[in-house]
């Protein structure tokens, strides 16, 4: 499926964005905050592959806030994943970061 990169703040305009990725795949949309995924194993951040009601497209905000070692598991998580993702950075992107 893909995993997408974006970046700004929370506005209409970028929620209409994903809105419109979400519908060229036919996905339902999971919004996931960073203070969300810090209660869930790392594997149940993501939906894994087509549910009952099709596609989901998950987006993980502000995963920055995140402890190093959660992020890198993210990055695992990430690595060549068949799910739909966006990964949603309100603020400034670290560059030291693997993400």
């Amino acid at each position: 499926m893909g995993v997408y990169y974006f970046a700004g703040e929370d506005t209409n305009a970028a929620r209409q964005a994903i809105a419109v990725l979400a519908g060229e795949k036919k996905a339902r949309i999971q919004w996931r905050e960073a203070e969300e995924l810090r209660q869930l194993p790392v594997g149940e951040w993501v939906e894994q592959g087509a549910s009952l009601f099709g596609t989901t497209l998950t987006v993980l905000k502000d995963v920055q806030r995140l402890p190093a070692g959660l992020q890198e598991q993210l990055v695992t998580l990430l690595d060549g994943a068949k799910q739909l993702v966006v990964v949603w950075e309100r603020r400034s992107p670290d560059q030291r970061s693997r993400i």
